[in-house]
C-alpha cells in the first residue's frame, strides 16, 4: 500500500512539474512569434498605433477618404435655384482629399437664357459636394462667342459667377486678351484685371 501511495505522489509530481513548465515556457514567448498565431491581432495593433503596414510615416490621410476612381462618368451640375448650369462628361474622375481630380472634361454649360455653349477642358478638379468647379485649359463655344482659358472656376454661390485666368474672349468680332476675368452666368458682363490687350474689327 505505502509503496503504491509513493508511486501515485511520484506520478503526480511529474505531471505537476510538466504542466508548470508548459505554462512558464508559453509565458515567456517572444512577441513575434505570438503575433504569428495571432495576425489578426497584430494588424489591429498596428493600426491602434498609427503606423500602418507599408506606411513608415503613419499618414492616415488617405484612409480618412476612400480611393475613389472613376471612368467615362457624367455629372450634372446645378446652382442654388436648381438650375442646370454645366452637364459634363468626364473621362476620368479620382478623389483627391476633399476633392475630385478630373481628367479630360467635354460637356455643355447652360447660359439662364437657354444658350447652349460646348465645353473642353484638358482636366480639372470638382469639390466633394458638387458645389466647386475649377476647369484647366479650358474652351468655350457658342454661336456669338468663344473663349479660352488657362483656369476657369465656378461656384454655386449666389450670382454663379465665372471667374478664370488668361483668357482669350472673342465676340461680335472683338477679341480681348486678359490676365483675369470675372462674367455673370450669361458670358454678357465681363469685367477684366490686370493687364489686357483688346483688338477690334477693322471697319
Amino acid at each position: 500500500m505505502k509503496a503504491r501511495t509513493g508511486v501515485i505522489l511520484t506520478t503526480g509530481v511529474i505531471l505537476a512539474a510538466v504542466f508548470l513548465g508548459y505554462l512558464l515556457y508559453t509565458s515567456f514567448q517572444p512577441v513575434s512569434d505570438l503575433a504569428q498565431v495571432f495576425p489578426q491581432e497584430k494588424e489591429k495593433s498596428l493600426a491602434s498605433s498609427g503606423s500602418p503596414s507599408g506606411s513608415p510615416d503613419g499618414d492616415y490621410s488617405d484612409t480618412s477618404h476612400p480611393a475613389l476612381r472613376l471612368e467615362q462618368t457624367e455629372v450634372t451640375l446645378v446652382d442654388q435655384d436648381n438650375r442646370t448650369c454645366w452637364q459634363l462628361r468626364i473621362r476620368t474622375m479620382e478623389r483627391e482629399g476633399t476633392a475630385f481630380a478630373l481628367g479630360k472634361v467635354t460637356g455643355e454649360y447652360f447660359t439662364p437664357d437657354g444658350e447652349v455653349l460646348a465645353v473642353q477642358a484638358k482636366k480639372g478638379m470638382l469639390g466633394a459636394d458638387f458645389s466647386r468647379l475649377s476647369l484647366q485649359e479650358v474652351v468655350i463655344t457658342g454661336e456669338k462667342l468663344a473663349v479660352n482659358a488657362g483656369r476657369m472656376e465656378w461656384t454655386t454661390a449666389p450670382g454663379g459667377m465665372l471667374s478664370g485666368e488668361e483668357i482669350v474672349l472673342k465676340k461680335q468680332g472683338i477679341e480681348v486678351y486678359a490676365d483675369r476675368f470675372q462674367t455673370d452666368p450669361g458670358l454678357e458682363k465681363v469685367v477684366f484685371d490686370g493687364q489686357s490687350r483688346w483688338k477690334f474689327p477693322a471697319r
